[in-house]
């Protein structure tokens, strides 16, 4: 399926198409995870979650009629991971990217907002009380954003997951766009081979 960015300034064009917000909640970690007798950088600890259909993405899901893009995902996180509207004040500056699928008149905004570590981890825990838990929601994922001594384990084999539309895509532009990865970290983790 083909997706291609819209800028923000051509989404009323696609007014009658569907849409879909989601959003990258992230904690910049500057801890290092010890493994396997090595140690490397935790970068960041990025909140995803296994869907109810078994493909990874993003808290997020489809635009009500009336709402905004950012209504939608704040009404979704609350929904999803149990979050207090009132500490994502979620706004055009924490939009990523969108893209739109003609196939299936579909645009995808990604959002990303940054919290605190602790914030984060109370985040996770809260995720298995949201109303979705258990319904839309299987669990939740901490991506590892590293790449261990094989060349493989860690970021490149957690990119070899089944993803949701595009999600692995908006995942890699997200990573680089806020600074947690660099374009090349991410292009080697994209082409690595399991050996």
């Amino acid at each position: 399926m083909l997706y291609k960015v819209i800028p923000r300034d051509k989404f009323n064009v696609f007014k009658k198409s569907l849409q879909a917000s989601h959003c990258m909640v992230y904690a910049i970690n500057k801890g290092k995870i010890k493994l396997d007798y090595e140690e490397y950088s935790a970068k960041a600890n990025i909140l995803m979650q296994l869907r109810y259909d078994g493909y990874v993405g993003f808290p997020g899901g489809y635009v009500d009629e009336g709402e905004s893009a950012e209504e939608a995902v704040i009404r979704e996180l609350k929904e999803e991971i149990s979050t207090d509207k009132e500490c994502f004040d979620i706004n055009s500056e924490d939009h990523i990217i969108s893209h739109y699928s003609p196939e299936k008149n579909l645009i995808v905004h990604l959002y990303a907002k940054e919290v605190s570590l602790n914030l984060f981890s109370e985040l996770e825990q809260c995720s298995m009380k949201g109303y979705d838990y258990g319904i839309e929601v299987m669990g939740v994922l901490r991506i590892p954003l590293y790449t261990m001594s094989d060349n493989f384990g860690g970021f490149p084999s957690f990119l070899q997951n089944q993803f949701i539309g595009n999600t692995k895509e908006q995942l890699c532009h997200a990573l680089i766009a806020r600074g947690i990865m660099t374009e090349d970290e991410v292009k080697k983790a994209l082409t690595a081979q399991d050996n």
